[in-house]
Formats: structure tokens, sequence, C-alpha cells
């Protein structure tokens, strides 16, 4: 087993858990999305029930069948809720794991797994294109567009024991990656600067006022301007009309 612990500036610690499994269409890869299920849908689900609803101690859970071509990943994912550590997390997923590895999946467990994995391909054909992605992805890992019901026939022949089988064959606790990212501690907060000691200004004494003697202000005389003089208006002298004297005879 790997363990790597990192840091990360998140709020909440999470636990990252993965194992090597079978690859695409091989024996196996069908039975592990159905242990997926078995282990994460629903609240009555393993992992769900144990961490996020008996023990509170995960936010959330996830499990998934990561199929590709030539190896593939199942993985456990779980977030802890604040205060819980990873250590006391990983203890009760190893719990869950060994008691499933122990005793198996129950026959109802499978059932309501198929049923769920089921009703979810078949949704996801509503969308065009989902569908033209699926048919896409069955022609270039299959060879035939048309595998899709093939495909659905995998999920529906898989068997209490088959999955269990799986299991057993997958899980081991001893052969895996477990990675935590725990958040990063904060840094210490600095001691606040250190405010320099005020000065008091001086106390200016207010200059004392003295009362301005007010001299009344002197009176100039009107300076007297001269009365303009307009000229005598000329009046045309009377011509008097001369006077004729008599003819001397």
């Amino acid at each position: 087993m790997r363990e790597t612990l990192v840091e990360d500036n998140i709020q909440l610690g999470k636990i990252v858990m993965a194992w090597h499994s079978p690859a695409r269409f091989a024996a196996g890869d069908a039975e592990l999305d159905i242990l997926s299920n078995v282990l994460d849908r629903g609240k009555t689900s393993r992992l769900y029930k144990a961490l996020v609803f008996d023990k509170e101690l995960a936010q959330t859970v996830s499990a998934s069948q990561s199929s590709q071509d030539l190896s593939s990943v199942f993985t456990i994912e779980a977030i802890a809720r604040p205060g819980v550590g990873l250590d006391a997390l990983e203890k009760e997923i190893d719990k869950v794991l060994s008691e499933l590895l122990d005793k198996g999946a129950t026959s109802a467990e499978v059932e309501r797994a198929k049923n769920d994995y089921e009703t979810m391909f078949v949704l996801q054909l509503e969308s065009v294109p989902e569908r033209a992605s699926i048919l896409n992805t069955y022609q270039t890992f299959a060879g035939d567009p048309g595998f899709i019901g093939k495909d659905l026939e995998r999920y529906r022949k898989v068997d209490v024991a088959g999955v269990n089988g799986s299991a057993k064959a997958t899980l081991d606790l001893n052969a895996r990656v477990v990675l935590k990212v725990e958040p990063k501690a904060a840094p210490p907060k600095a001691a606040p600067p250190k405010k320099p000691a005020e000065k008091k200004p001086a106390e200016k004494k207010p200059a004392e006022k003295k009362s301005a003697e007010k001299k009344p202000a002197e009176k100039k005389p009107a300076e007297k301007k001269p009365a303009e003089k307009k000229p005598a208006e000329k009046k045309p002298a009377e011509k008097k009309p001369a006077e004729k004297k008599g003819a001397t005879k």
C-alpha cells in the first residue's frame, strides 16, 4: 500500500483510495460498476449509511469504476466533516470494506444496484447528444455502434457471486493507493505594530488683543467745483430800416 499526505488550500480534509481493476468490457468490469452502487447509491448504501448517516464522519462519499482500455481504476472518495481527522475516516472506510469482503453483498443489495444502474443507463439515452456520444464510444472501443444492447445485457447477467468475487479480487486493502489531502495550516498572525507615542501639541496661549483706538475719520471739506458758465447767447442785432431822404428838387 502506498499512502501520501499533502496539504492544499481547502476547507475540509479529503481521502481518496484507488485500486487497479479490470479493463473496459472485460470480465469483472460490470460487476464492479454494480459494486460501486452497493457502496454509495442511496441512504442505505454501505459507505453512505456508515460514514454520513450513522457515524457522521463524512460530508460526502462516492465509489466508482472508471473503465479504461488497458486497466481501469476503482476509486473511493470521502470528504471529512469539520473536526474529523482523516485517520478516523480511513479507519471507518476500511471497516466497511472488511465487512463487505468477509460477508459479501446480499442479493437484495445487488438487485437494487442493478435496477438503479439500468435506470441510469436508459435515462442517458433520452439526450440526443448523449446518445450520439454513446454510439461513438461503442464504435471506438467495441467496433460496433449497436453494442448498446449487448452492453446492457452484461449488467443484467451480474449476480451476487460475481460481485463478491470481483470485490475480493480487486479491493485488497494492502494493494492500493491512499491519498490524504488536508487543509493548509493558517499562518501565525503577526503581532500588530506598536503605535508611536502621541506627542501632545504645546498649548498656545491666546494672544491678548488690545482694543484698537478708533480715530474718528477725518472729514475732508468737499471740494466746490466752479459753476460752469454757459456762454451768453448772442441775439441777432435788429436792423433798423434805412431812412429815406427826400430827393432834392
